[in-house]
């Protein structure tokens, strides 16, 4: 596990939250260059059972992703 640390460039607030190496990884290296260069959407579908994390998650992958979002 990895610490990801984000810094809202507007207000100076920080954040930080583990995330799996891994997933880390890959969104940094293929998602983020990707969202980067085209304006599209993407569609993540995130499986499992009840109360196993699934929307922390979710929520942890779109704030890694765009920083401003609040939830």
């Amino acid at each position: 596990m990895g610490l990801v640390h984000i810094v809202d460039p507007n207000t100076k607030e920080e954040h930080q939250y583990y995330m799996d190496d891994k997933l880390q990884m890959q969104l940094k290296n293929r998602v983020l260059p990707l969202l980067n260069q085209k304006d599209e959407d993407y569609i993540v579908i995130i499986d499992g059972g009840e109360r196993m994390g699934m929307s922390t998650l979710a929520l942890s992958i779109i704030e890694m992703i765009n920083w401003h979002f609040k939830s």
